[in-house]
């Protein structure tokens, strides 16, 4: 993922670093296009050992998600905006409207489809990014209206967010693991590192038996 909310990845690796020097980190960052389905892909064929995914709901078969952090999904929209200077919007009310979105995969577009298809409204993504800040500045430049994490537009004073409301439009993030094989040392060890800095509630947890 290009962008992990408030999992700080470098001082996480840092930190492992620091306790295994002589691991080898390889870290790969979703191919343009892929997000994390594609991630998803990856470590059920075996090229990863584990990946941080956004992927709503159950894990997909071959995977077991370890919950990390949720992050709400604001709707940012320029200042001449006709919702601009509003608290909030209902979903309803944004049918017709230009969004800016990330591509078929990413965590974050698969959060929006889902709110708006359970809300019965058709959506229309006219521009795809894959990157945070090209959604903030498309915005900036009249060419739609976009669905980012919270505190997105706190940078800008030409934009306004407005939470939406009759929509779940949280984007987990979670550490996905594979279940088809018995992780390494080093897996585990990461893993644990991880669990330590971002308690939660896991759900299938990682074996410990070699």
């Amino acid at each position: 993922m290009s962008w992990l909310g408030g999992i700080d990845l470098a001082g996480l690796l840092g930190r492992f670093h620091a306790r295994y020097p002589e691991v080898i980190i390889r870290l790969a960052t979703a191919a343009s296009g892929d997000g994390s389905l594609g991630l998803i892909e990856s470590l059920t064929d075996g090229r990863l050992d584990a990946a941080f995914v956004s992927v709503p709901g159950p894990a997909p078969v071959g995977t077991r998600f370890t919950d990390l952090l949720s992050v709400p999904l604001d709707l940012v929209v320029p200042t001449d905006h006709r919702l601009s200077g509003r608290a909030e919007v209902s979903v309803s009310e944004l049918a017709g409207e230009a969004f800016i979105d990330f591509p078929v995969g990413y965590g974050n577009r698969t959060v929006a489809d889902l709110a708006f298809r359970s809300a019965g409204i058709s959506r229309d993504v006219s521009i795809e990014i894959t990157a945070v800040p090209a959604g903030a500045d498309f915005v900036r430049n009249g060419l739609g209206i976009a669905l980012l994490p919270r505190g997105t537009a706190d940078a800008y004073d030409d934009v306004s967010a407005l939470h939406v409301t009759s929509a779940d439009l949280t984007w987990p993030v979670r550490l996905a693991t594979p279940t088809g094989r018995v992780p390494s040392a080093a897996a585990r060890a990461l893993h644990d590192l991880i669990r330590d800095r971002y308690p939660h509630r896991p759900r299938n947890p990682v074996p410990t038996d070699a």
